[in-house]
């Protein structure tokens, strides 16, 4: 055969693929049925169950349907519920959604998403659900952003993985808005919201930021055993009136959290679960110390010193030597030095000591006159250092005198010519002293050293 008898093979043409928009994914070559946007469109809205289906532009747009919808193991391309009011109860379970829009979504009964996998974010601004709104073991890919919307059941997110943003603002939860176990690659934020109930994220992850900002909490916002790797800013937070706070366990990289509005809102130490509001007050103090914020740092130590003190005198440790030993902590570090934190509550009960001790000192001029302090007289007497005249005042001043310089420098610094039990007085004073000024020069010392 010549080479003229040979057709020419056919120049090469692109490749006659169908529309992308109309195949499903690899993932779902596993589906029994492929059903067209408009017809099943039509059957959604009479309610049902539908198991194993593909579809594309499903469109529900302002339509209201009666019955209960369930979707299982299935797949909705470009599927629309915008503005769509559902009077029986949603539920998606297995399914994968992508491009979907509720925007304007009423839910009468709630809507569960189960083990759902949203391939790009879906559209949730404006959503009302009276029932529950659930989204559990669930995987959402790019930011999703629940704006203005109404939840006056549970929010449930237990267990979801956001691979993006997670923005919450403008909504109210009429309830709890619980997000324990969820994972968030990059941050959760909560803007101008009202949280009724508890706001739960114990134990979730956020790789990013977490703010709480403008959002009023009623119930306790836990965020116990929760990872939080980078800044949280919750300086804007506000709690109602019952509202408390748990931290147990947490893993904070820095949480600009101030500490009036913390006191008085562990719920552990509402709970009086002195252990573990110990241990919260410890989260803060390490915090706080991470974030340069000594005061703040101080504050932290000192209830959690209090915190351990409580816990202690709570189980009844020691019997009656525990008791004793406790009473003196309570006494000396606690009210007199607070722990180490507070010199000028030092130097208040310095004053306080002398002041006392020297009120101890008027007693023999109250008993035996002022004018000589006779050591010839009956009772304990003293002969100190003498302020001209021999008037009461003079009486005042001389004990305040002694009593000064029995504090700053013992027995040693008032006249030997002392007897009675103002001598045993003396000596406990000098004691006080000592140990009062001690305290005094490590709490000042560690104030201006930081």
């Amino acid at each position: 055969m010549s080479d003229t008898d040979t057709p020419a093979p056919a120049p090469p043409g692109p490749e006659t693929r169908p529309d992308e928009d109309e195949r499903a994914p690899d993932s779902f070559e596993a589906v029994a049925t492929t059903v067209p946007g408009r017809e099943l469109a039509l059957r959604v809205a009479a309610g049902g169950e539908f198991l194993d289906l593909a579809s594309i532009g499903l469109d529900l747009s302002r339509k209201t349907i009666p019955g209960d919808v369930t979707f299982r193991r299935s797949f909705l391309r470009k599927a629309t519920f915008k503005r769509a009011k559902f009077q029986g109860s949603v539920l998606f379970k297995d399914c994968t959604l992508e491009d979907t829009d509720f925007f304007g979504a009423e839910f009468e009964r709630g809507v569960t998403f189960e083990e759902c996998e949203f391939r790009r974010p879906p559209r949730m601004g404006n959503i009302t659900s009276k029932g529950p709104f659930v989204l559990r073991n669930s995987l959402v890919t790019g930011k999703v952003s629940f704006e203005k919307c109404t939840f006056g059941d549970r929010f449930d997110a237990w267990d979801t993985r956001f691979q993006g943003w997670l923005d919450l603002f403008d909504s109210t939860w009429e309830r709890e808005a619980d997000l324990r176990s969820a994972t968030c690659s990059e941050g959760l934020v909560f803007r101008r919201g009202s949280v009724r109930g508890s706001l739960l994220l114990r134990g979730t992850t956020v790789q990013k930021k977490f703010a709480i900002e403008g959002t009023e909490i009623g119930g306790c916002l836990d965020l116990s055993k929760a990872k939080l790797h980078d800044y949280s800013y919750l300086e804007d937070l506000k709690l109602g009136p019952s509202g408390t706070i748990r931290i147990w366990n947490s893993i904070l990289r820095a949480l600009l959290l101030r500490p009036e509005q913390v006191a008085g809102r562990l719920a552990s130490a509402r709970e009086g679960d002195w252990e573990v509001a110990a241990q919260e007050f410890g989260v803060l103090k390490t915090n706080y110390s991470a974030l340069n914020w000594f005061d703040e740092e101080d504050w932290a130590y000192y209830e959690f010193k209090r915190a351990r003190w409580k816990a202690r005198a709570k189980k009844g440790e020691g019997g009656f030597a525990g008791r004793a030993s406790r009473f003196f902590e309570r006494v000396i570090f606690d009210w007199a030095c607070g722990y180490g934190t507070m010199p000028m509550r030092v130097l208040a009960a310095s004053l306080l000591v002398i002041v006392g001790f020297a009120a101890l000192y008027c007693l023999p001029y109250l008993a035996h006159g002022v004018p000589s302090y006779d050591v010839s007289g009956p009772g304990a007497t003293l002969t100190p250092y003498r302020v001209t005249g021999v008037s009461a005042i003079d009486g005042i001043l001389t004990a305040l005198v002694d009593s000064t310089s029995a504090f700053v420098s013992g027995f040693d610094g008032v006249d030997k010519n002392v007897e009675g039990w103002l001598a045993v007085a003396l000596t406990l004073e000098g004691l006080a002293g000592m140990l009062l000024l001690g305290l005094f020069i490590v709490s000042f010392s560690r104030k201006v050293i930081r």
